[in-house]
């Protein structure tokens, strides 16, 4: 899920009519996990990229403190993304649909968010992390894999 889709749903939420007492699951109608995001990344970059599991959560957190992130944003992130791989994910057409009629259109893909990144990169323009945390994919391996190929986008990674 993008954040800017989110923020989106969050607007009309707060300032349209109809919507008092519904909840909405913010989802996307593309289900990626680790193997598939690395696929991605390996043709969008046009060299392997190997899923390597997923990863011990302190070192993820002290990952994104070293990368500037604020304390608080770091912890919740790992909160965030632990709770995902021991929970669990779930997803369905109606949910999606659902969201998608919220705000009147399908929400952005993990594909499409990753090839808006690797444009960048073709592009020689870095993106700063905040850029990177504010697309933040549903998978922890999708957070790790954007922070290593930010830092080893010139050789081979291991995601």
């Amino acid at each position: 899920m993008n954040i800017r889709d989110i923020a989106e749903a969050a607007a009309i939420w707060l300032t349209e009519e109809g919507h008092t007492g519904k909840t909405y699951d913010l989802v996307s109608s593309e289900m990626f996990r680790g193997p598939n995001a690395a696929a991605a990344w390996s043709r969008l970059l046009g060299k392997q990229i190997a899923y390597a599991g997923h990863p011990d959560f302190d070192s993820f957190e002290a990952q994104l403190r070293e990368k500037e992130s604020p304390s608080w944003l770091a912890y919740d992130i790992r909160v965030m993304y632990q709770g995902f791989i021991q929970l669990g994910f779930s997803n369905t057409e109606d949910r999606a649909a659902r969201f998608a009629a919220l705000r009147g259109r399908q929400p952005r893909t993990y594909s499409s968010v990753a090839e808006e990144l690797a444009k960048e990169w073709r592009l020689q323009r870095k993106p700063q992390l905040s850029w990177i945390t504010t697309r933040l994919g549903r998978r922890t391996s999708c957070v790790n894999t954007r922070l290593q190929l930010r830092k080893e986008i010139g050789s081979e990674s291991r995601i």
